[in-house]
């Protein structure tokens, strides 16, 4: 047997499965929160549902959330998007293979080995703060001044101490 349904509390997840509580035909029940292998979610309260009594029994009931008010419409063919639509973190992978994220919060990644990433060019756009050692094997260039340990890498001078013979030299000019 097959309900239409729809949450109406977030799911509760300290079982085996996770359950979710619904609504259907004037009924409150609980059901089990049926999830794609490697997919895990917490469906928001008025998430349409269909609802699965396993063998017709009523004391067996699996909840499948449905995403038809929440979706990303007009997505072409191969097309997929993932994430938390209530809010609008999303990954969308689009038709002609790029991947673009939207992250509503912060983007955060743990990586416990190390990490390539190997393109022509990588655009950041804001401030890059690093907490380790940068290696560059290749020229680092800057639009505007590079400060090193607190030193202008375009304003500085370089002061001359007097010569072999007592002679006081010009300081260096800054760079060009």
């Amino acid at each position: 047997m097959v309900k239409q349904t729809k949450t109406t509390l977030p799911a509760v997840d300290i079982k085996a499965f996770p359950t979710v509580q619904i609504t259907y035909m004037t009924r409150t029940a609980i059901g089990k929160l049926v999830e794609n292998y490697g997919i895990h979610g917490s469906p928001p309260k008025d998430t349409a549902c269909l609802l699965i009594c396993v063998n017709g029994d009523e004391g067996n009931k699996y909840v499948i959330p449905l995403s038809a008010q929440t979706r990303q419409k007009n997505l072409k063919e191969g097309e997929f998007v993932t994430g938390n639509f209530k809010i609008g973190s999303i990954i969308f992978f689009d038709e002609e293979g790029n991947i673009n994220i939207t992250s509503k919060g912060e983007l955060n990644a743990t990586v416990e080995g190390d990490t390539t990433i190997t393109t022509p060019n990588l655009n950041l756009n804001g401030n890059l703060i690093v907490d380790g050692t940068i290696e560059a094997t290749d020229t680092i260039t800057s639009d505007v001044d590079c400060i090193s340990d607190g030193i202008s890498g375009k304003g500085h001078t370089h002061p001359q101490g007097a010569d072999s013979h007592g002679s006081v030299e010009v300081d260096t000019g800054a760079p060009i």
